[in-house]
């Protein structure tokens, strides 16, 4: 079973305005997410299976 979640701020309020959205959080996903955070952006992967892992999850 999955199920959605918003993602928060330290403050608890929805942040919904990124730089960069990423689909899927597969190896190649999860590295641009820390390539694209360390040169300072703001960034969110987003996944649908329940964890991450791209083609490690669904096999």
């Amino acid at each position: 079973m999955s199920e959605t979640t918003t993602p928060t701020d330290a403050g608890g309020t929805a942040k919904t305005d990124f730089d960069v959205v990423i689909i899927g959080a597969g190896f190649g996903g999860l590295a641009a997410l820390k390539e694209l955070r360390g040169h300072g952006f703001s960034v969110r992967a987003v996944e649908a299976a329940p964890e991450v892992g791209g083609t490690w999850y669904w096999n």
